[in-house]
């Protein structure tokens, strides 16, 4: 966690997930049923969850079409994914 999650993490134990939660965008995604399991076999192997998975392939496409990513963000996203 980041310095302030730490904070807010000890200030108030049981409302940290939905805090960082909170700071992440929620949506629907339809998807193939043959690439999702392709993608939860991908996933297990790298021990992450289908969305840390996700997220991460996307992350890694916008990084090599040359979009920046911050640190804060990318470091959020890894810390929920720990907290699944």
């Amino acid at each position: 966690m980041v310095g302030l999650e730490r904070a807010f993490a000890r200030a108030n134990p049981g409302d940290v997930k939905d805090h960082v939660m909170k700071s992440r965008k929620s949506f629907l995604l339809r998807i193939n049923p043959d690439l999702y399991e392709a993608l939860e076999a991908w996933a297990r192997q790298e021990l992450r969850s289908i969305n840390g998975q996700i997220e991460y392939i996307i992350k890694e496409a916008v990084r090599k079409r040359g979009k920046n990513i911050s640190d804060n963000e990318a470091e959020t996203a890894d810390d929920a994914e720990n907290e699944t």
